[in-house]
């Protein structure tokens, strides 16, 4: 066959193309490019059809509105889409906008305002997502070329000029972020960067860095770049900061309250759990504290350790210990701008020597906890719940959050407090492994799943004080859908040896939640699983977990 049936179609919609150009130009008087495609499904306004340009090809797909006249105000206006770009499926460009030469919209874009040459945008709103692009014939990309971007070329220039503290800053974000150099120039709201990754980053930077970062300094730089020139940064700023201390406490010796605890002290702590009498709460120092506690009904479940006690008490020791070294209430912690904030816990792990039926009506625990941070917004501690006939250590992480928007749970924005006093507990100069952990699985998200299923919060029993979902009561949501899917009696036929808890996001009280089983391993008389919560209304992950059960023998 001459010509292939592919070819014959191909032929064909090019000389339709050209018939469809020469129609809009001459019988419309539209102002259209050479070798332009316009799809047939393409709407341009015939309103004002004198106020459409577009350069020579370019790709017009399926679906585009170009806009030209605003009917609410009555106007007409000219809008401009450049040569050799490409406007994405579904796509509609308002009117008066100007897209530059060598642009790719993405499909379904709403843009709204100009984008200079050389860009890709999408979004609704569209945003620049890369910028220094180079395309060919329809919008076809034919290589990144950042290097003659007009854009990063004026910025290549001003980073040649920073000085030698700037740069290595700027080398630092982009080692502790793992990113290319152009998005540094990019705005932080179009890069990958999210919210989690730019408190740990600000944490990062004042700690390797040795200043303090004001909330509204922060706040104010619109892309990662501008962090490296903020004055606080300056190596002036640092010596200053740095001055006002009696003395540096990164190299100075940790006092012997923070240090770790002795035998004798570890010896002090099991003791309580042979005790009598329980003893309440006590923070022994900045960032230490013990307990003991008689298991009584309010402590039991199902024949054993509640959960869901353990939880909240491990949760409000963490948080007493948080005020402690903050000085003040849980009410009154707010950031720089007089915000309040809330703790927020991000990864709890806890673990039994065996299960949680080998705690028993009566024993006495006995409570160790150890508080560190990392910067001003990470805090960890080490728990530890001891008895004569059992143990369970726990790891916490928690950070700070605000609402975005007053009320709403689902906008909820990292925060930083005022630190009183930094050298009064531990602190580490790396970001631990344990929230390195975190930062891992919130990167990694599994698509793939065995079971799914609906909860509905129930208000009394699933949200806090302050209206957010309690973190506590997301392992027990956990509980409740697992036992859906093995059916009727699995929580009274198998107890818990361990949980993995990864909190991502929060939701409104009247949300519901989607469950998903994405993993189960049965091995022995122990079942693994890995599953997540999700919120029905926006699909937004909230929680993961890992958990381990075993079957008891009854």
């Amino acid at each position: 066959m001459k010509y292939p049936l592919h070819q014959i179609r191909n032929n064909l919609y090019h000389y339709s193309a050209i018939v469809r150009r020469q129609i809009l130009c001459k019988f419309y008087g539209m102002n259209i490019g050479h070798n332009t495609r316009v799809s047939r499904s393409a709407k341009l306004d015939r309103t004002n059809p004198k106020g459409i340009f577009i350069g020579q090809s370019t790709s017009i797909s399926y679906g585009v509105n170009v806009l030209t006249h605003d009917f609410v105000n009555r106007r007409h206006v000219s809008t401009h889409i450049g040569s050799y770009c490409f406007i994405g499926g579904g796509s509609t460009i308002l009117p008066g906008v100007r897209i530059g030469d060598h642009c790719i919209i993405g499909a379904g874009s709403v843009v709204m305002n100009d984008i200079p040459s050389n860009s890709i945008a999408a979004g609704n709103p569209a945003r620049l997502i890369r910028s220094g692009i180079k395309t060919s014939e329809y919008g076809i990309l034919e290589k990144e070329s950042l290097e003659s971007s007009e854009k990063f070329g004026e910025l290549r220039v001003i980073s040649d000029a920073l000085s030698k503290r700037s740069r290595e800053i700027l080398s630092f974000i982009k080692a502790e972020l793992g990113i290319e150099s152009e998005l540094l120039f990019q705005p932080v709201q179009d890069t990958p960067v999210d919210s989690f990754s730019l408190i740990t980053l600000r944490s990062a930077i004042e700690t390797k860095f040795r200043v303090t970062i004001p909330d509204e300094d922060w706040a104010g730089a619109r892309t990662l770049a501008e962090i490296g020139l903020l004055p606080c940064l300056s190596a002036d700023a640092a010596m200053q900061q740095l001055s006002l201390a009696t003395e540096d406490p990164r190299t100075s010796q940790a006092p012997a309250s923070q240090l770790p605890s002795s035998p004798s002290q570890r010896t002090a702590t099991a003791a309580l759990a042979k005790s009598d009498s329980p003893q309440p709460l006590a923070i022994r120092h900045p960032g230490y504290a013990t307990a003991a506690y008689e298991v009584d009904m309010p402590q039991m479940a199902l024949s054993g350790l509640s959960e869901a006690w353990m939880l909240k008490e491990m949760g409000n020791i963490h948080w007493k210990l948080i005020c402690d070294f903050l000085q003040m209430p849980s009410s009154r912690i707010q950031d720089q701008a007089g915000e309040r904030l809330y703790a927020t816990f991000t990864r709890i792990r806890w673990e039994c020597s065996g299960d949680l039926t080998d705690f028993s009506e009566n024993d006495v625990l006995a409570a160790d906890a150890r508080l560190s941070r990392y910067g001003a917004s990470f805090y960890f501690s080490r728990q530890s719940l001891e008895s004569p006939t059992g143990n369970i250590s726990a790891d916490i992480m928690s950070t700070f959050a605000k609402h975005g928007e007053r009320g709403a749970n689902t906008s909820l924005v990292k925060g930083t407090p005022v630190l009183v006093q930094p050298e009064a507990i531990p602190y580490s100069e790396d970001f631990p492994d344990f929230g390195k952990g975190y930062r891992a699985e919130r990167a990694f998200e599994n698509d793939k799943f065995i079971y799914d299923t609906e909860y509905e919060l129930i208000g009394p029993h699933d949200i806090n004080g302050v209206g957010l979902l309690y973190f506590a009561a997301y392992p027990l949501i956990f509980d409740i859908c697992t036992e859906r899917f093995e059916g009727k009696g699995f929580s009274r036929a198998y107890s818990s040896v361990s949980k993995d808890l990864f909190y991502f996001a929060n939701a409104e009280p009247d949300e519901t939640l989607v469950f998903r089983m994405h993993e189960r391993l049965a091995v022995d008389d122990s079942v693994t699983y890995v599953c997540s919560l999700s919120r029905k209304s926006d699909g937004k992950r909230m929680a993961q977990v890992r958990s381990v059960k075993r079957r008891l023998d009854r």
